[in-house]
């Protein structure tokens, strides 16, 4: 797990470490984290998403209404040639995002959070961030 401190500039973007940016070839899904009391952004790459969703889809029913949502709020990302995107304001406002944040490198994804919120989060019992590492 690698972490990285960012910024959002004036016009609420934020540039991609460029780390990854060769791993998400110019554009990503941007999801809400549906886990209950974690407020953060998940970012996948289009094969991932596919495939999550595929894999999530035959799974889906009426008793799973978060994951639909989920589905429903994802949003396809561009990046430009600096390496910037813009993250939208629903989505900025569901994780609290403002100047600073914080990207977890989870392997297989990775998520966008506050600072304040990160910080609670690791000081939570172990088992809790089991569960958020196989979220």
């Amino acid at each position: 797990m690698s972490r990285f401190n960012a910024t959002l500039d004036k016009n609420n973007r934020m540039c991609m470490p460029y780390k990854f940016r060769c791993r998400f070839d110019g554009s990503f899904v941007i999801a809400k984290n549906l886990a209950k009391d974690v407020q953060c952004l998940q970012i996948y790459t289009l094969n991932q998403w596919r495939e999550f969703k595929e894999n999530t889809r035959t799974k889906l029913s009426t008793q799973n209404a978060s994951e639909l949502l989920r589905f429903m709020r994802a949003e396809e990302i561009n990046i430009d040639t600096e390496g910037r995107f813009l993250i939208p304001q629903q989505l900025r406002t569901y994780a609290k995002l403002q100047d600073s944040v914080i990207i977890i490198d989870l392997g297989e994804h990775l998520e966008i959070w506050n600072e304040e919120d990160l910080e609670k989060v690791m000081s939570m019992p172990c088992d809790f961030l089991d569960l958020l590492e196989n979220a």
